[in-house]
């Protein structure tokens, strides 16, 4: 079978990408780490490019980044009627955390 470009697998990001797509979120590494359950160690290795960020972990820290506002009623009415917190996405990062 073969594969086309547009269907081969996601690589890894590059630190450069990592760094662009913080950034662009406004975040700083501690809220960018905070965001995917990661340490800020482990994100800055990712930013230095002494480790590699599974795709998957940057796709979530993406689409975090994103829709978390879009998400939190969401979020909120499921632990509202299930009487637990679903996910911590629905929490905004604390104004010290976010770059100005």
């Amino acid at each position: 079978m073969n594969q086309t470009k547009n269907d081969a697998p996601i690589g890894s990001p590059a630190p450069e990408t990592i760094i662009a797509a913080r950034k662009a979120a406004g975040l700083t590494q501690s809220a960018a780490s905070t965001l995917i359950y990661a340490g800020i160690r482990r994100w800055q290795d990712w930013e230095a490019g002494t480790a590699r960020m599974h795709p998957a972990l940057f796709e979530l820290f993406c689409l975090k980044a994103v829709f978390a506002d879009e998400a939190r009623p969401l979020l909120e009415r499921l632990s509202e009627s299930t009487g637990t917190v679903v996910l911590s996405i629905a929490a905004k990062a604390p104004a010290e955390m976010v770059q100005s």
